[in-house]
């Protein structure tokens, strides 16, 4: 049972997604057009990250391949104020990148604010330090939209901590 304390820490959290999911579509008045929710992406990609220079190029360079059989495909990597090279290594990449400020430099506040971002049907989180399946993305999207109950389709992760590992779904 959730107390009023539980309630005010979450209500920011609830309000924030409330907003962003459209249970009809949005008016003129709230500041959308009805042409741009019709043309919202189908998928996003929201990487985040902070401190991940040893790992951050491995992870974007399978997101952006596996992303290419999806051309509208959205890929946001949202930094959680890395003071290392993350930002530098990340600027190779054609993908949009935000610097979340903070605190709390959580992986929740990370997925948080791209998910603010990504306006897409479905949206694909990934931790900096993990890399995608090249097939992932195709066999998630598939599983979505084969099940339109399902609200998540998840796989096997494997964090990427130096060496040569490449794959993780």
């Amino acid at each position: 049972k959730l107390t009023n304390d539980d309630y005010e820490y979450a209500k920011p959290f609830y309000d924030f997604v409330k907003n962003s999911l459209y249970s009809e579509p949005p008016t003129e008045s709230e500041g959308r057009t009805l042409a741009s929710f019709s043309s919202i992406s189908m998928l996003a990609i929201v990487v985040i990250a902070r401190n991940e220079e040893l790992h951050i190029e491995k992870c974007l360079a399978a997101v952006v391949a596996s992303a290419k059989r999806f051309p509208a495909t959205r890929i946001l990597l949202v930094d959680s104020h890395s003071t290392d090279k993350t930002i530098a290594i990340a600027n190779k990449f054609p993908i949009e990148i935000y610097r979340y400020q903070g605190p709390p430099f959580t992986a929740a506040a990370g997925r948080r604010v791209g998910f603010g971002y990504a306006r897409a049907k479905y949206v694909l989180f990934v931790d900096g330090d993990c890399c995608i399946d090249p097939d992932w993305i195709e066999h998630g999207l598939e599983a979505l939209e084969a099940t339109p109950k399902a609200g998540v389709a998840y796989g096997l992760r494997r964090e990427i901590f130096g060496g040569d590992n490449t794959a993780a779904a």
